[in-house]
């Protein structure tokens, strides 16, 4: 079966997005005078990356086990993102903007999971 078009870009953002991530985790140790632990940033970014990479080779190589490392992205990259919310100094009361973040992401990244489950059970 041929790629789809849509298997093909997810995995090139994905690609993207693991770099994005590894050159994260590069750049965290500079930015330690913020009082924040960036050794956490790192070991995040790094995890990001590294499921990032597992699911674009998954998606691209079409293989089954791609929409579970999928699946475990989206759980890294919600992670990631509520880091800054968790870490950084603010109220307690602004916090309730995570909930709201987290179900926003997860409604914007679990869309595709539904397009990759039918693809790649086209596939098989």
């Amino acid at each position: 079966m041929k790629r789809p078009l849509g298997i093909t870009l997810l995995a090139l953002l994905l690609g993207w997005l693991a770099v994005g991530g590894l050159l994260f985790s590069v750049v965290t140790p500079t930015l330690a005078w913020a009082n924040l632990p960036w050794l956490l940033y790192e070991i995040v970014a790094l995890a990001y990356a590294g499921t990032a990479t597992i699911a674009a080779v998954g998606l691209w190589k079409l293989v089954p086990w791609a929409y579970g490392s999928y699946l475990v992205w989206v759980g890294i990259a919600a992670v990631a993102g509520s880091l800054a919310l968790l870490t950084f100094p603010s109220d307690e009361v602004s916090r309730w903007i995570l909930l709201l973040a987290w179900g926003l992401v997860s409604a914007a990244l679990l869309l595709p999971a539904r397009y990759i489950r039918r693809t790649l059970r086209a596939a098989a």
